[in-house]
């Protein structure tokens, strides 16, 4: 048995008490001021070799029990009486015990076996139950009226393939920042465009860059869309499009689309220098980002996607690329999503990270890896799914498979 004295006070003796070892008033209405007080007369505090039960009160809903035990020896065995120790004050933290306490609350409703581990993948059981909910999220969300507000919605105001497929390199080039930036830079490109995005660029000269010296994204200026401009009039005046472009780069052999992504911009680069006489520019690199350079090459991987794949969203333009090679564009919140489901390990964000997440969504469709990344973005498009615990989750299909 313990000799060690635990003495309860009421929360009406509270305020005595800190006053006696403080020896002046503290004003409770101001919590950083009490903490200051408090800290300042820590010691005089444990002398007192007091316990103080958790209170209810605004006043303390922060503070922590604290308590000094007179013998240290036996501190081990009687855990209650541990050394006096405050805590912090931040109403965010009390805010997110709360929600967490909810969210134990519900989940407690489930059976363990049902709450998915990291290692999820590894179980076939578990790899079908996944597989029925992505498909039900693919039905649920990949049609053409949720489209909006992504990229893609832009290259769908045009008729013609050509047309399309400009207006769909352009839009994914500019894909970064917030969906408002994005549209709102998108929108102001083609307003400067007209009507053919085909015969623009065929026909992209200097009178026409200066049209463009008030646009700016972000990290790029107008200049740098000319410059990409520029050197898509030379590939289409060679090539007659895009895709032939890019083919000469693609080996059906490649274990994924990432060799010929590499040709496509280093060839982009060479035509870049050849035309202008100096180093690619920065913002140019920016537009076409290089995945030899460790990229995860987010918009690329976008555009392909659109390209490659035909569905009610997809345009598949391009017939002469196997869908089975493409990557899924990971950006911040598909990466969220894809850690929450266990798809991949890694801490960072980059094209190993794709290429794992890509080889673990080929366990529920080997042909078309990508298959299911427009319906995961619209979770955190239109669902407003942010990776915290709200009421509104327990509505979401993928719930059970979310971690505290």
């Amino acid at each position: 048995m313990s000799n060690t004295t635990r003495i309860e006070y009421p929360v009406s003796k509270i305020d005595k008490l800190i006053n006696k070892f403080t020896n002046s008033p503290i004003n409770f209405q101001n919590p950083a001021r009490k903490k200051n007080k408090i800290m300042q007369n820590k010691a005089n505090l444990q002398n007192a070799e007091m316990n103080v039960t958790p209170l209810l009160t605004n006043d303390y809903d922060n503070l922590r029990t604290f308590c000094r035990s007179k013998n240290k020896a036996k501190q081990t065995q009687n855990k209650p009486n541990f050394s006096p120790k405050l805590a912090s004050f931040s109403p965010n933290k009390a805010n997110f015990k709360a929600k967490q306490s909810q969210f134990q609350t519900f989940c407690r409703g489930f059976r363990k076996d049902k709450i998915m581990s990291c290692n999820r993948l590894n179980d076939e059981y578990q790899i079908n139950k996944l597989h029925s909910i992505l498909e039900k999220l693919y039905k649920k969300y990949n049609r053409r009226e949720f489209i909006p507000p992504d990229p893609l919605q832009f290259a769908y105001r045009y008729k013609s393939r050509a047309d399309r497929e400009i207006a769909a390199l352009l839009s994914a080039s500019l894909a970064y920042g917030r969906v408002q930036q994005i549209e709102k830079a998108i929108d102001l490109l083609f307003s400067i465009i007209g009507k053919s995005p085909f015969e623009f660029t065929t026909h992209f000269n200097n009178t026409k860059r200066k049209t463009f010296t008030k646009f700016k994204h972000r990290f790029n200026t107008g200049d740098d869309i000319c410059d990409l401009l520029s050197i898509l009039r030379i590939v289409l005046k060679r090539y007659g499009s895009i895709e032939k472009f890019f083919a000469e780069g693609y080996s059906p052999n490649d274990n994924n689309i990432i060799p010929a992504l590499t040709s496509f911009c280093e060839r982009l680069y060479k035509i870049y220098q050849e035309h202008f006489g100096c180093p690619v520019s920065s913002g140019f690199r920016y537009l076409l980002a290089n995945p030899d350079n460790g990229s995860v090459c987010k918009r690329l991987n976008m555009f392909l996607r659109w390209m490659v794949r035909s569905d009610d969203v997809d345009l598949g333009l391009w017939k002469s690329i196997d869908k089975s090679k493409l990557l899924v564009p990971v950006d911040t919140h598909m990466a969220r999503l894809c850690k929450i489901l266990g798809l991949y390990k890694r801490k960072t964000i980059s094209l190993k990270a794709a290429v794992e997440i890509t080889e673990s969504f080929k366990k529920f469709t080997p042909c078309d890896p990508v298959k299911y990344d427009f319906a995961l973005s619209r979770i955190g498009i239109i669902e407003n799914c942010t990776g915290r615990f709200r009421a509104e989750c327990q509505n979401c299909e993928l719930f059970i498979f979310c971690k505290k």
